[in-house]
């Protein structure tokens, strides 16, 4: 149905102006060629999504389905779901091990351009996310939490307080539980990134 399909593309809209800005919109780099009349033109590129992909194809969509999140809440479990998916287990151990891996790590590049209209911008949407889940790691390293404490508590307090209702259940309350969890899912998003990568290296 056109029209159903038209309405979630306007929601999707409204969700990346939300979330980046009303004026920033992402790009990616495309390949130009030169033609015969020095007219420069677009090459359309082909990647084999099946065959690149195959092996994280069920990681892919819970990371895709995260990124669609406007709920900080829905979009943290979506992220840690891919780590449980890589890692076949709560993720725990595999947070702790990663964790210190962000820092030095080299997550790609894929540009945004800010206040287009104005004074553009061009930054490394990547870069942006790391300074912010660098600086959250230190926020909690500074509390005397070592990379074992915050694996645990992503998993035990975080991940099962939103996944289940019986008891330190997360809620989206403007308050505490939200703001805290919007700053932990930038560490969450990179190491899910991480994680869908190394499963493709078969690391």
């Amino acid at each position: 149905n056109d029209a159903y399909y038209d309405d979630i593309n306007m929601i999707y809209n409204a969700l990346f102006d939300m979330k980046y800005g009303n004026s920033a919109r992402i790009s990616f780099k495309q390949l130009k060629l030169a033609n015969t009349s020095g007219i420069n033109k677009q090459k359309q590129i082909d990647i084999s999504y099946t065959t690149e992909y195959r092996d994280v194809q069920n990681e892919i969509n819970l990371y895709s389905s995260a990124l669609r999140q406007i709920n900080p809440l829905s979009e943290f479990l979506d992220y840690y779901r891919v780590i449980e998916s890589v890692s076949c287990s709560n993720g725990v151990c595999w947070i702790e091990k990663h964790l210190d891996k962000i820092k030095d790590y080299n997550f790609g590049y894929v540009a945004i351009l800010t206040e287009p209209l104005i004074n553009p911008k061009i930054q490394n949407i990547f870069f942006l996310y790391k300074k912010r889940a660098l600086s959250r790691l230190n926020y909690y390293y500074k509390q005397k939490k070592t990379t074992c404490d915050i694996a645990n508590y992503f998993y035990k307090e975080i991940r099962c307080g939103i996944a289940h209702g019986r008891k330190d259940v997360k809620i989206f309350d403007f308050k505490t539980d939200l703001q805290t969890i919007v700053q932990d899912n930038y560490i969450i998003k990179l190491l899910a990134r991480m994680a869908i990568e190394e499963k493709m290296r078969g690391s």
